[in-house]
């Protein structure tokens, strides 16, 4: 379930319109100020339960209305606009519309058009990476196509909110399949980029010094975790005409990409764009 710290509900109690520690939007800011009792004994289960309740109802409008219905975060003097920055990330996306363009097309105008072989989950997680934790929402796509007769796999994480740090974040996930004979070779190329205006201000460098740290130990433990998970799978030959595409995903390990795909989404990115700051 999910749920913030003690520390973030102090926090949200102090928020204002232009001045808040959490991303939220002008609306949602004026409703935890305005619809909870703040004196009251239970005011952080309240504050808990309308905060779970406006989050869903934004992923609802969004899974509706889509790129349309994304937040603009107003906890700081300037505005985010998440679907601003999104066109953004899929205009500098690598290797999207040169492969797939219908898919590009799908991820600009969800869910206004229609593709098959498309399938769409969104998740929440909760990242630690030393300063304060991250909330994330994440609206994860994925799109199994031919190539040459070939099964081909594309994967879209795309991050719809985030409670700290980071605006907004696209991943790409590419399965390449080739054949080779009787066999075939299978190539994951993984892609990232992500827009933040935090870890800014006093103390910008240490905060930086430490988020670049922890993400740096996470995400090396996690790929080394992940490539125990896929060298797992069977090494014998197999053959093209008879691997389908829900074998080729069981056979990788589709549960090991998408959490590599997250949890990269939250430190990764948020590393080497922070490091990238610093020099």
């Amino acid at each position: 379930m999910l749920e913030l710290e003690d520390r973030d509900l102090d926090e949200i109690k102090k928020c204002e319109v232009g001045n808040c520690d959490l991303k939220l939007s002008a609306d949602m800011i004026n409703r935890l100020r305005n619809e909870v009792n703040w004196a009251a004994p239970d005011h952080g289960a309240r504050a808990m339960q309308l905060y779970r309740q406006m989050l869903t109802e934004y992923v609802v409008d969004y899974l509706k209305n889509g790129n349309k219905a994304l937040l603009q975060y107003d906890n700081r003097k300037t505005p985010v606009r998440l679907a601003d920055d999104h066109r953004m990330l899929l205009d500098g996306a690598l290797f999207l519309d040169e492969i797939s363009p219908e898919f590009g097309k799908y991820l600009r105008q969800f869910p206004g058009f229609e593709l098959s072989g498309v399938e769409n989950t969104v998740d929440w997680t909760k990242v630690d990476f030393g300063l304060k934790p991250i909330l994330s929402i994440t609206h994860t796509t994925s799109y199994t196509f031919q190539d040459n007769n070939i099964p081909q796999f594309l994967i879209a994480t795309k991050g719809i909110y985030a409670s700290r740090y980071i605006d907004s974040s696209l991943a790409l996930i590419l399965l390449i399949r080739e054949s080779a004979g009787e066999t075939s070779n299978a190539y994951l190329v993984f892609t990232n980029i992500s827009r933040s205006n935090s870890l800014s201000g006093l103390f910008s460098g240490l905060k930086r010094s430490i988020v670049s740290s922890e993400s740096e130990g996470r995400v090396r433990d996690m790929l080394v975790e992940s490539k125990a998970k896929l060298q797992q799978v069977p090494t014998s030959p197999v053959s093209t005409s008879q691997t389908s595409e829900s074998s080729i995903l069981n056979g990788i390990g589709l549960k090991s990409i998408m959490m590599l795909a997250l949890v990269l989404i939250a430190g990764m990115l948020v590393f080497f764009l922070f490091r990238r700051r610093i020099r």
